[in-house]
């Protein structure tokens, strides 16, 4: 396997390459668990690990976060219909306080609204943090017992699994930089009326991110922070990322953002033809979409 994977990792074709490097770290990261994990020695808690699963670079297919409990992966074992989150969805979200809060793990492949998600209540009890009040709101229980894990491994484990980014390609890189950019400037796009939606790379377009955006901004999910009728829609712009430096590449792209409307660079996918005419922009043709 090591010789294959040698001979693919030269071979002219980027792709073939990419596989290479991916299956490379990907037998480098797979978890080592002892034989008869259940319980850690000497103070009867549970042990977490957080994994990172990055899919085959050749296939669709979105990052994973792979929590396992006693070496079994808790989202595998109470939930089939979804994958797990992203880590940017989910790790930060796993900090432990005394306050009680509650994470989503993961989503059914439509949406929650119509097949369910997987909740977990994480809480810190002194020098223990449970996890407990497993939920799918559409179904009616999931069989998962609470886990009591010790708070200093505990905490370690998030932050190093916070801290890791070597499983990142450089578009990924670039997407989690123009994120956090874009997080602590709104500014960078209210200069052009344009609220940040998400950024984000997939794994089988390694040389692209995505910049998703809405104008003039989000639209309320309950109504009550503007008018039903006021217009808005959503629109992703494609950047290309090449080999060199991903902080460079991120801060130039910000850097243009300073002075230059994404918009025009984007296209709509989101809201409304009305909306899109009210707004002066084209609604585009799905149709011819479809066929390039």
């Amino acid at each position: 396997a090591a010789e294959a994977l040698a001979g693919a990792a030269r071979s002219p074709d980027p792709v073939t390459r990419r596989r290479a490097a991916w299956a490379r770290r990907a037998i480098a990261a797979l978890p080592v668990m002892p034989r008869f994990p259940s319980r850690l020695a000497g103070d009867g808690g549970d042990r977490l690990a957080v994994h990172v699963v990055v899919p085959d670079p050749a296939l669709p297919g979105r990052v994973e976060t792979r929590p396992l409990v006693n070496g079994r992966p808790v989202v595998a074992r109470a939930f089939r219909k979804g994958r797990p989150y992203p880590p940017e969805h989910v790790l930060g979200s796993l900090e432990a306080t005394e306050e009680v809060r509650e994470v989503r793990l993961a989503e059914a492949y439509c949406t929650e609204g119509c097949c369910g998600a997987l909740y977990v209540t994480i809480v810190r009890d002194g020098d223990t943090v449970v996890w407990r009040g497993w939920r799918d709101p559409d179904s009616p229980a999931v069989e998962l017992e609470p886990f009591r894990f010790g708070a200093g491994s505990y905490d370690e484990v998030v932050a190093r699994a916070v801290d890791d980014h070597g499983w990142e390609w450089p578009a990924r890189t670039v997407a989690r930089e123009v994120r956090r950019s874009l997080r602590e400037d709104p500014g960078l796009l209210a200069a052009w009326e344009c609220e940040a939606g998400g950024t984000y790379a997939e794994a089988d377009r390694r040389d692209e991110i995505q910049v998703v955006f809405w104008h003039p901004r989000e639209p309320s999910a309950d109504g009550e922070d503007q008018p039903d009728d006021e217009p808005w829609v959503l629109l992703q712009w494609t950047v290309l990322i090449d080999d060199t430096d991903a902080g460079d590449q991120a801060a130039r792209l910000v850097d243009w953002l300073r002075g230059n409307d994404p918009r025009p660079h984007a296209r709509i996918v989101g809201g409304s033809p009305e909306f899109a005419e009210r707004l002066g922009l084209r609604w585009p043709d799905w149709d011819d979409d479809y066929e390039e």
